[in-house]
């Protein structure tokens, strides 16, 4: 049975490692001084982009008895065989979301005393999902230099601090799109693989620089032929993001038939949240091509996406934002909707905000001559006149809420006599009341019985 790519030419040597040049330089000059098993380490980044390959290819260099000048394992002694057949006593690979329970770190502080003449090497893949108590139970073994732990880890905030102060922090970057690309090349060819440069391009960005997923895209279109930019669209779905760009077009015009009938055609080949999805992405694509940094965008789109720019230009931006607030799994009735009141939106304006408008008309000035202090002082009218009514339409007071609300000494109340609360309730406080009320705000409040 033939291997798929992506564990045949999963990199097991620092040199087959794309990208994180600086993080490979630090941890081969440790293997190289023997000070690689003085510390935990913590690889954080996003998905695919290396973290459980440099965390093996670390572990297997520790207990290599042959390791080459630049830091790597053989792959060829005794301990370098069985780490690949998982058979060594002094390293263990966990899946933290399923074993990286209390229990499961217990078991295996269980087993350091077994292990004699070096530390346990334990690397946690996904280790964000380690409670809380799991990662406390570590801090000891890590301290004491029985256990070295390696973290990989999407989210490197979630794991505890006490923890990352123990550990050495290795940020691994998202891979370059060309590294990838001259990988797939060297891949192509050694299988004899016919490829254009262009596939390839468009499989990484629709892979999002995602290694493991650019392989097996990649080698499941050479399963049906050579790769060429015309298979990958197929296989990939491509011509919905051409699609999409016409749809943004069509929305500007608020062309309900046309804007339908693309729907349609985009649903018959992705679901409806994905055409919600590539939408977005031909709005953003259009706008960065449209200011010259666009070359995300493929050949075959530019001209589309540079046409959605002249007639959108900023209005992109109001695209993509009303579509990345509605990602989710919709029907496509729903998706439909959204489409009909965004190209209304866009070229009749916000129906919301015109209707508010129509209920609360903007106050005309009383003269076109009208000086600024005299604008300043109708303004001012209009506010106290809105207090008044306000004041005029509150609700009476009782004692109870007037002795939480006013602080002492705001109420004008004779020295010798205190604010409690059989003063608060007779008839004096009322009228203590209303006067102030009189005097600040010129209206007597209706309070009740006076």
């Amino acid at each position: 049975m033939n291997e798929s790519w992506d564990l045949k030419y999963r990199p097991v040597v620092f040199e087959d490692v794309l990208g994180q040049d600086v993080t490979k330089r630090v941890l081969q000059t440790r293997l190289k001084d023997g000070s690689a098993m003085n510390q935990s380490y913590i690889f954080s980044g996003p998905r695919g982009s290396g973290k459980t390959t440099l965390a093996r290819i670390l572990s297997r260099a520790t207990i290599c008895k042959d390791i080459q000048p630049d830091g790597s394992p053989c792959n060829q002694c005794s301990y370098c065989l069985s780490f690949l057949e998982g058979k060594s006593p002094y390293y263990e690979e966990r899946d933290a979301a399923s074993r990286g329970t209390l229990e499961d770190v217990r078991a295996i502080i269980s087993t350091l005393d077994y292990v004699s003449d070096r530390p346990k090497l334990v690397v946690f893949d996904e280790s964000h999902r380690m409670s809380k108590e799991s990662q406390d139970a570590l801090l000891k073994p890590i301290e004491e230099r029985r256990l070295v732990c390696i973290f990989c880890t999407t989210e490197p905030s979630k794991i505890q601090p006490t923890i990352r102060s123990r550990c050495d922090d290795f940020p691994v970057q998202i891979v370059l799109e060309n590294d990838i690309i001259k990988r797939l090349q060297r891949i192509c060819e050694a299988e004899g693989i016919s490829v254009e440069e262009e596939a390839l391009r468009l499989i990484v960005q629709e892979s999002g620089s995602h290694v493991r997923d650019c392989f097996k895209k990649a080698e499941m279109v050479s399963r049906i032929g050579d790769i060429t930019v015309a298979l990958v669209r197929e296989y990939l779905h491509l011509d919905v993001s051409s699609l999409a760009y016409e749809l943004l077009v069509c929305l500007s015009d608020d062309s309900v038939v046309e804007v339908v009938g693309l729907l349609r055609k985009m649903l018959e080949k992705t679901t409806p949240d994905d055409v919600m999805k590539r939408l977005g992405q031909a709005a953003i694509m259009s706008y960065r091509l449209g200011f010259d940094f666009g070359e995300d965008v493929s050949s075959h789109d530019k001209d589309a996406a540079q046409h959605a720019f002249t007639v959108l230009g900023p209005r992109l931006l109001t695209i993509a934002a009303y579509v990345a607030n509605r990602y989710g799994r919709f029907p496509k009735e729903v998706v439909e909707g959204h489409l009909l009141y965004l190209g209304h939106v866009l070229h009749h304006g916000n129906p919301v905000a015109q209707a508010s408008s129509l209920q609360t008309p903007k106050t005309e000035s009383a003269s076109s001559e009208e000086t600024p202090s005299e604008s300043l002082q109708v303004t001012r009218s209009d506010r106290m006149a809105a207090l008044e009514a306000k004041a005029v339409n509150r609700k009476p007071l009782t004692p109870r809420k007037v002795e939480r609300r006013i602080p002492d000494g705001i109420i004008p109340i004779d020295p010798p006599r205190s604010c409690d609360k059989k003063l608060l309730s007779t008839g004096e406080f009322t009228s203590v009341f209303d006067r102030i009320l009189e005097e600040k705000v010129h209206v007597r409040p209706n309070l009740g019985d006076s």
